[in-house]
């Protein structure tokens, strides 16, 4: 196995800066997120964010200038990212943190 196939290839990202009312766009298009209704938030809030501001998806991390509240109950909603992180001890690991599941409006 070569080291191409154990680490995936290097992928630069592009922060997106999210203004408010960007920010309020999207918060409108959700209903309610993971916290208040598990069973039905399967939508990760990055791909809302891709959807309103129109970027993509595979290259974006979103900045916010405020953490996103779920309108139904007030929770923070975060945008998600993933960073690879070498050292000569470990290796090569990734840390990701998801985007919060949301439900969005029919």
């Amino acid at each position: 196995m070569t080291d191409r196939e154990v680490y995936p290839v290097w992928r630069n990202t592009t922060p997106v800066l999210i203004d408010a009312d960007t920010l309020c766009r999207a918060e409108a298009l959700i209903t309610a997120c993971e916290g208040c209704a598990p069973d039905v938030a399967a939508v990760p809030f990055d791909s809302v964010l891709d959807s309103v501001t129109g970027c993509d998806p595979e290259v974006t991390d979103y900045v916010l200038p405020k953490p996103a509240r779920c309108p139904n109950c007030r929770n923070a909603v975060q945008a998600g990212y993933w960073r690879w992180e070498e050292s000569d001890k470990d290796g090569r690991k990734v840390f990701l943190l998801p985007a919060t599941p949301v439900r969005l409006k029919e």
